[in-house]
């Protein structure tokens, strides 16, 4: 009697872990009530064409060694992109591609100035692409009109980093745009304030999270952690940089 006493508590010690750790997988951050006031894009700044391909994933790593990763579906973690945006990496950047135009040819940089390994790829159409690979996934960025951009292939949209975040480039008025934060998109104020979650699409019908603005979880798309490949999750995108 005392032994099943003993496995019927350890068995029910163990449910109960289990499920305060599933609780704990599925728990999602509720993004801020406000966050730093954005950057709208100007008359003059043109936003990529929709259907501008990223080059493919290099077989090679910068240290000659084989990648076998894929392209991330997720943004660009803030914390690199912080790097990639300083205003004197972002020169020396601007510099460099110049002597690099060879069409497709992958121009690894091991760099001192930053914690990153990436390399340089100038497209056939003149484009310049910035990527590198986190160990899991291969990241590509477009670098064009003095800013970073960032193409959701999940959402169809281009977003443009500045002030901390990825924002939407379309759909913007004069006081509101779309901002992307933990794989979900919100619409946000010119002050900074969120006002609505728009959901892994920006269009408010696919939530992926629960608290303030979240809705139920959705078993699909790509919202609220990491992936590779075009499909699953995509992790928080959001941090503090400096603005290109």
């Amino acid at each position: 009697m005392k032994a099943v006493f003993i496995r019927t508590a350890l068995f029910a010690a163990v449910f109960f872990w289990g499920f305060q750790s599933l609780s704990a997988q599925t728990e999602v951050s509720p993004p801020p009530q406000k966050i730093t006031p954005p950057i709208f894009l100007k008359p003059d700044d043109k936003t990529p064409p929709g259907g501008l391909a990223s080059p493919a994933v290099p077989d090679q790593g910068p240290d000659r060694g084989p990648l076998s990763v894929e392209e991330s579906i997720d943004a660009p973690q803030a914390s690199l992109m912080a790097q990639l945006s300083d205003p004197d990496f972002f020169e020396l950047l601007k510099e460099t591609k110049k002597d690099e135009t060879q069409i497709n040819q992958v121009n690894w940089h091991v760099s001192d100035d930053i914690d990153l390994d990436y390399c340089h790829v100038r497209d056939e159409q003149g484009n310049n692409w910035y990527g590198w690979s986190d160990g899991q996934a291969f990241h590509w960025i477009l670098m064009t009109g003095n800013r970073f951009w960032w193409y959701d292939e999940f959402a169809g949209h281009w977003l443009y980093y500045a002030k901390d975040y990825w924002w939407r480039a379309d759909a913007q008025s004069p006081s509101r745009l779309q901002v992307l934060i933990g794989g979900e998109y919100y619409l946000c104020q010119k002050n900074g304030t969120i006002l609505k979650d728009m959901g892994q699409d920006g269009s408010g019908e696919i939530l992926s999270g629960n608290g303030p603005f979240r809705g139920d979880f959705h078993h699909g798309g790509h919202g609220g952690g990491h992936a590779a490949g075009g499909s699953g999750s995509r992790s928080n995108s959001s941090g503090s940089s400096s603005n290109p």
